[in-house]
């Protein structure tokens, strides 16, 4: 055997363990990639219900608003009717 076939050798067993390596990489970043979608789509998911919330909250104030100045309202028209 030559030093040229030994290289040869030795440079094709580089080559298989790089593209095993590379190949494994490969799969990594796939599976890295489909798992920062699905963390994408609970994030939005979560980004939504918290806007929802947040709008029902403020309905929920302006309601409750509403409320108190229609009590006030009754209070008055009933301190009026016991002066009349």
């Amino acid at each position: 055997m030559s030093i040229n076939e030994i290289t040869q050798i030795v440079l094709s067993a580089l080559g298989c363990l790089g593209l095993y390596i590379l190949n494994d990489l490969k799969k990594s970043v796939d599976m890295a990639t489909k798992s920062v979608g699905q963390l994408n789509i609970k994030v939005g998911v979560i980004i939504e219900k918290t806007e929802r919330h947040d709008k029902e909250i403020d309905d929920m104030k302006e309601k409750q608003e509403q409320a108190r100045e229609r009590i006030h309202e009754l209070a008055s028209n009933m301190k009026d009717f016991r002066l009349k």
